[in-house]
């Protein structure tokens, strides 16, 4: 008896161990979308098309950010173009947001990264040409965008109040980009423009006079880390922050026209303790008789030392 379930064991291990072969080596369709990186991160990902998942290997080096894609053939280092000379460093209060999307349709994920540089924004993007990757996009505006069932997406900067956007278009694997005038309501962009103002200012806002930004559903628990910030004075600066359509989510009130809007901040606390606070806004369209409305009907805050 004791024989025949050590067989049995020996078979389940041998099971297991296929299984996790089979998970890290066969073909895939799924691409990771948004991570926020630490010091070190590896994600498995098809990066060239062949339906087979590269290792794309983001680290810190004296602080500052290298990202390397291996595939079967080779190792690809990805480098800002000549006129550039960092994708950013890093800082614990401001960490590289990576974002893998297949915006072509090409089933080959372009990069967008998200970091800063001396306490200035970066924005690059990375499209794979021929057998490398090169970097077709370069920024230092603090706000990236995606949208629905489109290859344009939005790069944008937040300064004193007011966005000064771009919209931007692939066009045989380069990027042509144009001045665009973003409309109030366009993605939640008015509400998200009261939320930076109110918790940049939140120790002299109430927040009473903006609540009319969430919605009346929301998880009250969610809104109690507005008080402790105002409690414990502490002062936040806007670094950047990036917007994508959502469906399918487990969030009330799911339609294709639910936005989410990551928004990234730099925290001082009274005895100047820096920390980062990342709020993750989830946005529900309402009808106000011919104009989309915007409310918040779920926020996550995170903070890292």
């Amino acid at each position: 008896m004791k024989v025949k379930k050590k067989y049995i064991f020996s078979i389940i291990l041998i099971v297991a161990l296929i299984l996790i072969f089979i998970n890290t080596h066969s073909k895939t369709s799924t691409i990771p979308t948004f991570s926020i990186i630490d010091k070190t991160q590896l994600v498995k990902v098809d990066m060239t098309g062949d339906g087979y998942k590269d290792i794309l290997y983001i680290t810190s080096e004296h602080n500052n950010y290298y990202v390397q894609i291996k595939t079967k053939n080779k190792n690809i280092e990805l480098k800002p173009s000549k006129k550039h000379y960092s994708l950013g460093k890093y800082y614990s209060y401001w960490q590289m947001r990576t974002n893998l999307k297949d915006i072509t349709g090409d089933n080959i994920p372009e990069i967008f990264i998200q970091s800063s540089l001396n306490n200035k924004p970066i924005q690059a993007i990375f499209v794979k040409k021929n057998k490398t990757f090169e970097n077709i996009f370069y920024s230092s505006n603090n706000i990236l965008g995606f949208l629905y069932n489109s290859n344009d997406f939005i790069s944008a900067n937040y300064i004193n109040g007011k966005i000064h956007a771009q919209k931007c278009m692939f066009i045989d694997n380069n990027i042509k980009s144009y001045k665009y005038n973003m409309p109030n309501t366009y993605m939640g962009l008015n509400i998200i423009l009261d939320f930076i103002d109110y918790v940049e200012n939140i120790q002299y806002y109430d927040f009473n006079d903006h609540s009319r930004a969430f919605c009346d559903t929301i998880d009250k628990n969610s809104l109690k880390i507005f008080s402790k910030l105002k409690k414990e004075k502490t002062t936040l600066t806007f670094q950047d922050a990036i917007f994508m359509p959502i469906k399918n989510n487990s969030h009330k009130n799911n339609s294709k026209n639910n936005i989410k809007w990551i928004l990234n901040f730099r925290g001082n606390s009274k005895d100047n303790y820096i920390k980062n606070y990342t709020f993750t806004l989830y946005l529900t369209h309402c009808s106000n008789k011919e104009i989309l409305v915007y409310k918040i009907s779920n926020i996550e805050c995170k903070n890292k030392d």
